[in-house]
């Protein structure tokens, strides 16, 4: 267990977990889960972290064993002016095998290293050790695995909605075109009604359940187009007056001129708005419906 030793070599000397992850290039999430001893280091982190605690390799990996060995050869080494020999009775066999039993964590990582912690998943809170599965969404981090099931919940969400939206067409395009039967039952009433008028009538009828469908379906283009045309305003031009009685007379009957203009102009913007959305509904609510059968996803024009 190296974790407290990396703990208490931070402390030591002086350093913070978001100072230690800075100076490594990691998150101060990955230098917790190290010192919990959660997820070992990789062979690479630990030699610079040797680097940066001014200690070799096996202080960090096995403290006891670096100390142990120090003091041996402060008491037992003898230098000979070319290299330093040791008594015998320190390599006894048994030592030896002791200090290679201590050590399998060494080996095993020089053979299987571990794997380096890139993130942390912001959704599921976990590790994330390829890059490849790092998405941001939202200014947030998390894994390609929470990515997938948000888009599938998303996903889920507008088919839903679109097969609402299909449902809602009908009853609406029905109480529509109810109200343009009875318009059309009052049309045949009237005294100066011929052939024309019923026919137009009868269109009329069939229009309003196929704008009304369109508009609720959302999947085309109509209810933009009766937006637009419905907006189309006059912008009322700047006037002038003099600050007299007749001046002021004359800025308030222009006021109102243009005000009873306006309104006029955008009862008129509003028909021909209705009119030109349930003539281009008549030949898109085919197209539309059978999209919502097919392709629910495309909901949202």
């Amino acid at each position: 267990m190296i974790g407290p030793n990396i703990k208490k070599l931070r402390l030591q000397h002086g350093l913070t977990q978001k100072n230690l992850a800075d100076k490594l290039f990691v998150s101060a999430q990955a230098v917790s889960r190290w010192e919990n001893d959660e997820v070992e280091p990789s062979i690479s982190t630990i030699l610079e972290l040797a680097k940066i605690f001014g200690v070799t390799a096996d202080e960090i990996l096995n403290p006891q064993d670096a100390t142990a060995q120090k003091v041996e050869e402060a008491q037992g080494t003898v230098d000979n002016g070319t290299e330093k020999t040791t008594p015998k009775e320190e390599l006894a066999p048994s030592k030896i095998e002791i200090k290679v039993q201590e050590h399998p964590k060494v080996e095993i990582k020089a053979q299987e290293p571990t794997k380096h912690m890139l993130a942390l998943c912001e959704a599921c809170n976990s590790p994330i050790y390829n890059k490849n599965e790092i998405v941001r969404e939202n200014g947030k981090i998390i894994c390609t695995k929470c990515h997938k099931e948000r888009e599938c919940k998303k996903q889920e969400t507008i088919i839903a909605d679109a097969k609402k939206r299909r449902s809602r067409s009908f009853v609406f395009g029905i109480l529509a075109s109810v109200v343009g039967f009875i318009i059309t039952i009052a049309i045949w009433n009237h005294p100066l009604a011929n052939s024309t008028t019923h026919t137009v009538s009868i269109l009329l009828s069939l229009a309003m359940f196929t704008f009304v469908s369109c508009c609720v379906l959302n999947n085309n283009f109509v209810g933009e187009l009766f937006l637009r045309v419905a907006s189309w305003s006059i912008k009322a031009p700047g006037l002038i007056f003099t600050l007299d009685i007749d001046g002021c007379l004359w800025f308030i009957a222009m006021k109102i001129l243009i005000a009873v203009l306006g309104f006029l102009l955008g009862v008129f913007m509003f028909c021909l708005a209705l009119v030109l959305g349930a003539i281009a509904s008549v030949f898109v609510y085919p197209y539309a419906i059978v999209v919502n059968y097919k392709r629910p996803e495309d909901t949202y024009f």
